[in-house]
């Protein structure tokens, strides 16, 4: 069975192969500018890992003593981050196609795994944007993960996920999610699907690729 303890290395071992509920509904969503000029904020979400055989589900919680872990959410034209420390030891985030994930020391033993956009017309804006502001905030980059050149398929997303072993190091692990895909069914008279005819193909993880920084 998965662990939260270990979920970084489930994933790239396959004891995980999906994923299910993220906490983007009904966490604790802070939605206050943290840097206006710099377009960086805090929307995050905190969650319970909780497993149903091969799947994880990131489950909403909001007492502090049911919190494994903090997801960031994306958001087109700002940085968002979420919180890694020793109570919080897993930061996730998904929906990257292009984007980067970017992880900080803010302070001992204090993280921050940062969801950074990146566009097409401007792909260095928020990352240039990002630097500045974490060099006046005095916060230390450690990883820098791109999703660029990670998406095979049209419909695949990728995610990161990255879990703090104290004193010692942060892992990270990048996977791609396959799309979610109907596969035939009964045509009806106008040539389309009879309804409960089709079969629903979940989505999945198809590539990882796995990092580690000290800490």
């Amino acid at each position: 069975m998965p662990s939260a303890a270990t979920i970084v290395q489930d994933i790239v071992n396959g004891s995980i192969t999906e994923t299910g509920n993220y906490p983007k509904d009904g966490g604790i969503l802070l939605d206050y500018d943290h840097s206006k000029p710099h377009c960086l904020r805090a929307g995050y979400g905190f969650f319970k890992c909780e497993f149903a055989g091969s799947k994880v589900h990131f489950t909403s919680k909001q007492k502090v003593l049911q919190v494994e872990g903090s997801f960031a959410e994306f958001d087109v034209d700002k940085s968002v981050f979420a919180v890694m420390d020793h109570n919080c030891k897993i930061s996730a985030s998904g929906f990257f196609s292009g984007c980067e994930w970017q992880i900080y020391r803010v302070k001992p033993a204090l993280y921050y795994g940062v969801h950074v956009p990146r566009s097409l017309d401007k792909p260095d804006k928020w990352t240039d944007l990002m630097a500045a502001y974490a060099h006046t905030a005095g916060w230390t980059l450690l990883a820098a993960y791109p999703s660029r050149g990670a998406i095979q398929t049209k419909g695949e997303t990728v995610w990161f996920v990255s879990q703090l072993f104290p004193n010692l190091r942060i892992d990270t692990v990048r996977f791609v999610k396959s799309p979610v895909t109907t596969i035939g069914g009964e045509a009806d008279e106008f040539g389309g699907i009879k309804m409960g005819t089709a079969t629903t193909v979940p989505s999945r993880i198809v590539r990882t690729a796995s990092y580690s920084v000290n800490v």
